[in-house]
């Protein structure tokens, strides 16, 4: 095989593109190092050079799947505010599905469990918190309101949870309980989650005005 000349950004891109091939055929236990070189098209010895080892390579994946989580959430509330209102719920689910892209779910919970998740690089959310501010107040005339109204991070954490969660065991459980499952999670529970956003923002709302 000719041997492909890399930038070292060009290498790090490739092997951790090949990674996460490999993460979501046989998840982060399965990784091996050999198997990721193989399919970068590079020697396990040059795989070594840029990351160090199997735990750097799953940590570096993991953080640039976090990032790019992030960067497609906020692209997902940018199509969120222009969306007409009865299409709200079915925006909010594909926040769900952007959020749960690059098996970001799994490669958090790895971390967790091998001790590693204080070592992470994690992106700055305030960016998201003040996107679904704006959000908010477009569409309902609410800011965000910690204290004594419907909290934007309260919202945000609860969108994370739900979708690593979800990542994870949501098929096995989905199954169980009869409901429907699709590559990217429930589109049914999303709707059902959406709609009592949206019920809560309304209340919220009309609460205010009430009491104007």
């Amino acid at each position: 095989m000719p041997r492909i000349r890399r930038t070292p950004e060009e290498a790090r891109a490739e092997i951790l593109r090949a990674a996460s091939e490999v993460v979501r055929e046989v998840g982060p236990a399965g990784l091996r190092i050999q198997e990721v070189a193989r399919r970068a098209g590079m020697g396990h010895s040059t795989l070594l050079h840029h990351f160090g080892s199997r735990d750097a390579l799953l940590k570096a994946l993991t953080t640039r799947s976090l990032h790019t989580a992030r960067e497609s959430l906020l692209r997902g509330l940018v199509e969120l505010a222009s969306a007409q209102s009865e299409d709200l719920p079915g925006a909010i689910h594909g926040l769900f599905q952007r959020v749960q892209s690059d098996d970001f779910g799994r490669l958090v919970a790895w971390l967790m469990m091998s001790g590693h998740v204080g070592e992470l690089e994690l992106p700055d959310l305030n960016v998201i918190v003040e996107a679904m501010n704006q959000w908010r107040d477009v569409r309902f005339g609410l800011r965000d309101t910690s204290e004594d109204g419907f909290d934007t991070r309260a919202m945000l954490y609860h969108l994370a949870v739900i979708a690593v969660g979800e990542s994870i065991a949501g098929e096995a459980i989905a199954k169980r309980l009869g409901i429907d499952f699709e590559d990217g999670g429930s589109p049914s529970y999303h709707r059902w989650f959406g709609e009592n956003i949206v019920r809560g923002l309304e209340l919220e709302t009309a609460t205010r005005e009430d009491g104007e």
